[in-house]
């Protein structure tokens, strides 16, 4: 369930995308993903007023659209950009829209109880900071650099993991994969990693497989869909946020490594291991 705007801005950035594809704007021999040559502080867009980045599909469709126009990473509202002193300059029109859940609460027949669902998406336009005045943007922290004690980072990785809460089990021969059947990720031990970014990238793959789980986002939209998932975000969701670089690695060299039993370039780890069938990679 949407509204008639919404439909209209989702089909704009998809048809941008879908536009640029048909073009064959982008060389596949060439063709390396944006994260790896923009920014890492470009990566996620920003409220100015909560000082929060975007999520979800406001987090790529506001970044993509920056990138399209040259826009800054800061997007709010008219109002909002008033709140903290600054005016949208006379004559400028919205770039883009944010999407926002629209929610209903039912009471459930059973039990009884108050039951709130998502039951669509709305959405309201918002301005990015190139289009105002009276506000300067903050001056960036600098970028994290990456430790170069890869063995501590390495631990980082793994620790990070077990945060998050998936069970995660450390293979002296297999390599990297996801068990939607067991419901654990199994992943080189931690010696068999040539470096600390191999150990980042395949762990934050095979644990978008795992977000995939019936018990937690329970994505049903097929095993094309799952299976592929997690091969374009890795790196790019999770480095910047923990200091790790994103290094480019060739699309095919990525999508040929399965059987290597590794998800990711080839020279990150170690030997080589065989799968079980019931596993992603």
């Amino acid at each position: 369930m949407t509204d008639e705007k919404t439909d209209a801005y989702v089909a704009q950035v998809t048809g941008a995308i879908v536009a640029a594809i048909e073009a064959g704007d982008a060389d596949p021999d060439l063709w390396v993903a944006p994260w790896h040559h923009v920014d890492p502080r470009d990566l996620a867009p920003t409220n100015p007023v909560t000082g929060a980045p975007f999520t979800g599909g406001n987090r790529l469709g506001l970044f993509m659209i920056g990138q399209m126009i040259g826009a800054p990473g800061y997007w709010a509202t008219f109002k909002q950009w008033q709140s903290i002193g600054a005016q949208v300059r006379k004559g400028e029109t919205a770039r883009a829209r944010a999407l926002r859940p629209m929610q209903r609460t039912f009471e459930d027949k059973d039990t009884g109880d108050k039951v709130t669902r998502t039951i669509g998406f709305g959405s309201y336009v918002v301005f990015h900071a190139g289009q105002v005045d009276g506000w300067d943007m903050p001056a960036r922290p600098d970028v994290a650099v990456h430790t170069d004690d890869a063995a501590r980072d390495i631990d980082a990785a793994y620790t990070w993991a077990a945060t998050i809460g998936a069970r995660v089990i450390e293979s002296p021969t297999s390599g990297a994969s996801y068990s939607p059947t067991l419901d654990h990720v199994t992943v080189p031990d931690r010696a068999r990693w040539h470096d600390s970014h191999g150990a980042w990238s395949t762990i934050a793959h095979e644990l978008t497989h795992w977000t995939g789980h019936e018990s937690r986002l329970s994505r049903t939209f097929g095993k094309r869909f799952v299976r592929g998932a997690g091969r374009r975000v890795h790196p790019g969701a999770t480095g910047p946020q923990h200091g790790t670089p994103s290094r480019p690695c060739p699309l095919p060299g990525a999508l040929a490594t399965g059987a290597q039993g590794t998800t990711g370039c080839p020279v990150h780890c170690r030997g080589e291991g065989r799968g079980r069938r019931d596993v992603h990679r």
